[in-house]
């Protein structure tokens, strides 16, 4: 079924088994297919109540008082599971999945599991980095705006963090990818391509392919765990005056 832009609609068996491939890779890369376990629509699992209860656990998980430090993690999660997904089943089989049905659930540790019931992707033969970025883009940052404006609802966060969390979270995705080994898209290509799109851009410094340095902190110091992240823009003196 063709779409804008020379792409194309894959359905049946193919997504499917694209994604358990991708699965493979994992954790992060795990989306669960089995209509006996559907999780909650996206408008549940943002609800307010909902969502501040999951902030609240992730608090006393890290051990943290404070609201936007547990945030900061969970959307850091959530922007990773996201751009697993998605990247994991381009450089399994060249297909860029569809989000618009996900959903939603918790593990009984805590975490969370995304769900696509009747995955369909999109194709298309040659395209280039360019490309294929734009539309990664258009289905994984669309999302991740959404949950941005749902999670203000929650407590106050700069908006510079999460995005900054974002394109750390690529990074370290894309890296899991180069060191598997063995793709058949060029994933690297692609994600420079989408770090050179807003509002992923200038939000690291460096390569993906080599270290880099966020423009902003996550906040991940200020858990129980007391250490900065090692891509974190924060001095060591920086980080125990934050502490104390």
């Amino acid at each position: 079924m063709p779409v804008s832009g020379g792409w194309h609609v894959v359905q049946g068996d193919r997504p499917r088994r694209t994604l358990s491939t991708a699965a493979m890779i994992g954790p992060y890369f795990v989306v669960r297919l089995d209509p006996a376990s559907p999780g909650m629509s996206a408008d549940e699992f943002l609800h307010r109540p909902q969502l501040h209860a999951l902030v609240d656990d992730v608090a006393r998980r890290l051990g943290t008082t404070e609201l936007r430090v547990a945030l900061s993690s969970l959307q850091y999660e959530l922007a990773e599971r996201l751009w697993s997904v998605v990247l994991g089943s381009w450089a399994t089989a060249g297909l860029i999945p569809e989000l618009d049905p996900l959903r939603y659930g918790r593990s009984p540790s805590g975490r969370i599991r995304l769900h696509l019931l009747s995955p369909t992707a999109r194709e298309q033969p040659d395209v280039t980095p360019t490309d294929a970025a734009g539309v990664i883009a258009e289905i994984v940052v669309g999302r991740l705006a959404s949950l941005h404006l749902a999670l203000h609802s929650v407590t106050r966060i700069a908006d510079g963090l999460l995005w900054g969390n974002a394109a750390a979270a690529l990074v370290l995705v894309t890296r899991t990818l180069e060191n598997r080994g063995g793709n058949q898209h060029d994933v690297l290509a692609v994600s420079r391509a989408l770090l050179a799109e807003k509002p992923l851009t200038d939000r690291v410094d460096g390569d993906v392919a080599a270290r880099i340095v966020r423009r902003t902190c996550c906040l991940y110091y200020r858990t129980a765990a007391q250490r900065a992240c090692g891509d974190c823009p924060l001095t060591d003196a920086a980080v125990v005056r934050g502490r104390t």
